[in-house]
């Protein structure tokens, strides 16, 4: 198995119709609620995001937590998915991989939510006027990895950051970054093992023909392996209230490493994937934590590049 020391970070470009307002023009104020499964983010007197900290599960398997989900679009409509039937380990926006091990050993299964465990320690909201702000620290654990009394050994201490802003007429911005670090020695993120090298931050999203796939170099045709598309994605299709167009642009944000990174795309139902590493694990370093920035616009109607490319820096 390789396990490649250096993360690569390089600089972040971007180049995705309609005149979008300045992050700072928003007008409105959202703020963060606790609720008994997790957190809400608070609009106009409306959950527009959930972010699920408590397990939850289907039939005694699938358990996860350390999510988002629901994510509603501009109309009130919930444009992700939890459970689906067809993927039922799939929920709303969230990041893991295939591969977490130690030393070469297996732990769980991250991806498929199997015997692994996401115990988030402390959740604080810090929300600075008008956003809405809630910040994590996560342990990260299986019971393939205990001490002498069978206690779960946390592997990989994550600091996550959920930040909501106000919409403007046309859209809403969500912003997530994490960074993760190892507890312990030898621990490496890998995706799958497969051609496909699937793994990372990913967002089940509601898919209705005819989906669009555009990027800075134009649009993009899924395939089953990654594709370059550059550092952001638009998906957007007939996916609002009454079949209106709508849709999520994915973007890539530095410091993120491997931008940009490639994607995996699905015009069936399934996940978008800005894949990273790929099949290959990649060790954790102890020196410094490795981040991860990404950044979703809820919007409706068409976004192109220029409209998307001062919310890469902003």
């Amino acid at each position: 198995m390789k396990h490649p020391s250096t993360v690569a970070l390089a600089t972040l470009s971007f180049v995705v119709t309609f005149h979008f307002a300045r992050i700072d023009a928003a007008e409105g104020l959202v703020t963060v609620r606790k609720t008994d499964a997790g957190f809400e983010f608070i609009e106009d007197a409306v959950a527009v995001v959930s972010y699920q900290r408590e397990p939850t599960e289907r039939n005694g398997k699938y358990r996860r937590s350390h999510y988002l989900h629901p994510i509603l679009g501009l109309d009130g409509e919930v444009l992700t998915e939890d459970f689906p039937d067809d993927h039922l380990h799939h929920r709303g926006v969230f990041w893991a991989w295939h591969q977490v091990v130690v030393n070469n050993k297996q732990l769980g299964d991250a991806w498929i939510c199997s015997d692994f465990h996401w115990d988030v320690v402390q959740a604080k909201i810090t929300s600075p006027a008008p956003l809405g702000r809630l910040n994590l620290d996560v342990h990260w654990s299986s019971n393939d990895y205990t001490d002498e009394l069978g206690k779960r050994i946390p592997v990989v201490h994550e600091r996550a950051q959920i930040t909501v802003h106000p919409r403007t007429e046309h859209y809403r911005i969500i912003d997530v970054r994490f960074s993760l670090q190892p507890l312990v020695e030898g621990v490496a993120i890998g995706g799958s093992k497969d051609s496909k090298g699937y793994g990372g931050f990913s967002v089940r999203m509601k898919m209705q023909p005819p989906m669009q796939f555009i990027s800075a170099a134009g649009e993009l045709e899924p395939t089953r392996n990654a594709i370059p598309g550059g550092s952001w994605i638009d998906i957007r299709g007939p996916i609002g209230r009454q079949s209106k167009l709508a849709g999520i642009a994915i973007l890539q944000r530095s410091p993120s490493p491997g931008i940009p990174q490639p994607w995996i795309l699905r015009r069936g139902r399934s996940m978008q994937n800005a894949a990273y590493p790929g099949r290959d694990p990649v060790l954790l370093p102890h020196d410094k934590r490795l981040e991860f920035n990404y950044r979703l616009v809820v919007h409706q109607g068409e976004v192109n590049g220029e409209q998307l490319k001062p919310l890469l820096s902003n």
